[in-house]
């Protein structure tokens, strides 16, 4: 009878202790939930407000010769410089530009600092978020005017470069071929894309900045890439659980 008495009571420790355990967990579950939701609200919130400040990139029109029947509308022919963003480099003198990608969420300024590490939790205002800034490599000495990396984190909430995994997907290349930068003094440059890639932390693609053009020749002959050419690369985590793997996205400015 002791021994029965004895055996419940052990059943009902373990009951408890386990009842615990999960209680715990769960509750650790929701604060993290509830953690993440607020970082993700908290970031989106800035760049919403930031987006009041995007430069515009502006539509040029030329007129058509006028004809005896009818007066023909202007015709749009090509982008041309928007006006100067003093706002964003006054709020962080990092600001090297915009960019956007139509038809998708990418729409945010790039900053470049002096590492790679700052703005991985840095928001563009300066404050601590795990979304981070859209940044450029540090090595990129020439800007947008020679080969640029941009990197941005590969959010949850499908903000910053999340969306850049949708180019894996059939038929999205076709429906969202160029890449717009939009440079502080106005300048709007569109980038045409030429190759999506899955690869690891190891690419070639991450060494070139600091390698001169005989490297970028080497690596985009194939591509019938001028030696010359300005190319930006977007980098981004991909949804695999291999930290190492990343998804470029190369363009050629046209």
């Amino acid at each position: 009878m002791v021994r029965k008495k004895y055996r419940l009571q052990t059943r009902r420790l373990i009951f408890a202790a386990l009842l615990v355990i999960f209680v715990t967990v769960g509750f650790i579950a929701v604060i993290n939930l509830v953690t993440a939701s607020n970082i993700y609200a908290v970031s989106q919130k800035e760049y919403a407000e930031l987006r009041q400040y995007a430069p515009p990139a502006r539509v040029a029109a030329v007129s058509v010769s006028p004809s005896p029947v009818v007066e023909p509308a202007p015709l749009p022919v090509q982008l041309m410089e928007s006006e100067p963003t003093p706002d964003l480099a006054e709020i962080n003198p990092d600001y090297i530009g915009w960019i956007r990608i139509e038809g998708t969420e990418i729409d945010y300024p790039v900053v470049q600092g002096a590492d790679n590490k700052k703005y991985l939790n840095t928001t563009f205002s300066g404050g601590r978020n795990a979304s981070g800034t859209i940044y450029m490599d540090s090595r990129c000495a020439n800007g947008f005017d020679s080969y640029a990396i941009v990197y941005g984190l590969n959010m949850k909430d499908g903000s910053m470069f999340a969306g850049l995994n949708r180019y894996l997907e059939s038929g999205y290349l076709d429906e969202h071929p160029e890449i717009m930068i939009i440079t502080p003094d106005g300048e709007t440059h569109i980038y045409g894309i030429f190759d999506v890639k899955v690869t690891g932390t190891g690419d070639a693609a991450y060494k070139l900045p600091d390698k001169g053009k005989e490297v970028i020749a080497e690596h985009f002959a194939a591509q019938n890439i001028q030696e010359d050419a300005s190319i930006l690369v977007l980098s981004t985590c991909t949804k695999s659980n291999d930290d190492n793997e990343r998804l470029l996205i190369f363009a050629e400015r046209r």
